[in-house]
């Protein structure tokens, strides 16, 4: 048997004034094992420069999913290529990324909070998560509502080759998560916190 799937779209970007907006959308197809590929991703993004400082900007992502009593063969969750699971969805990579996350699919409704000045610069980012497809705990239909997490980041320049970055990341989940993860306590405090110093320092340079 041959395995086969295709991915095709595209995005469109917009800059005019002070406001920054960006859509995309994908197709999934093919055939795995036997089954049947469609699968489809969507997202849409404003940003706003509030003044020389502050930028807001809000956002939304869809990644189709499978209702979980859904018999079908049909793969209908959409698959993030190339490294992108890291990239979105949050700083936790609780989807796509590290342990499963079912074929529930994701809603991803987040916002961003932007500050830079001389040196410093921070940024806060809620996330609202939520399945794309309904969520069954044995026969009991759950809530949607994945839960909410909050990445929060904050940069100091200290030369032109020294560079500190903090950060704090916490997740409010709901017994719905739990359902998607297979497991795991919804109770539990789940939050991650992180340093790192750069350094690019010049060894040497010539001229010509």
């Amino acid at each position: 048997e041959v395995d086969y799937s295709q991915t095709f779209g595209g995005r469109l970007t917009i800059n005019k004034g002070k406001f920054i907006s960006d859509v995309a959308t994908y197709l999934q197809s093919g055939n795995l094992r036997g089954n049947k590929v469609s699968a489809s991703y969507f997202t849409g993004n404003v940003k706003y420069k509030i003044s020389t400082q502050f930028t807001l900007g809000v956002g939304a992502e869809y990644l189709s999913g499978k209702d979980m009593n859904d018999t079908s063969s049909d793969v209908k969750n959409f698959v993030p290529l190339y490294g992108t699971n890291h990239k979105f969805n949050g700083w936790m990579d609780y989807f796509y990324a590290g342990s499963p996350s079912g074929t529930a699919g994701l809603v991803d409704i987040n916002a961003v909070l932007a500050y830079k000045k001389d040196k410093f610069s921070a940024k806060l980012i809620p996330h609202l998560f939520s399945a794309a497809g309904d969520i069954y705990d044995g026969t009991t239909k759950m809530e949607r509502n994945l839960g909410t997490e909050i990445d929060f980041t904050a940069s100091y320049k200290i030369a032109d080759n020294m560079k500190l970055d903090v950060g704090y990341s916490k997740m409010y989940a709901t017994e719905s998560m739990e359902i998607v993860k297979g497991g795991g306590d919804s109770n539990e405090n789940n939050s991650w916190t992180w340093v790192m110093f750069t350094f690019k320092p010049k060894l040497f340079s010539t001229k010509k």
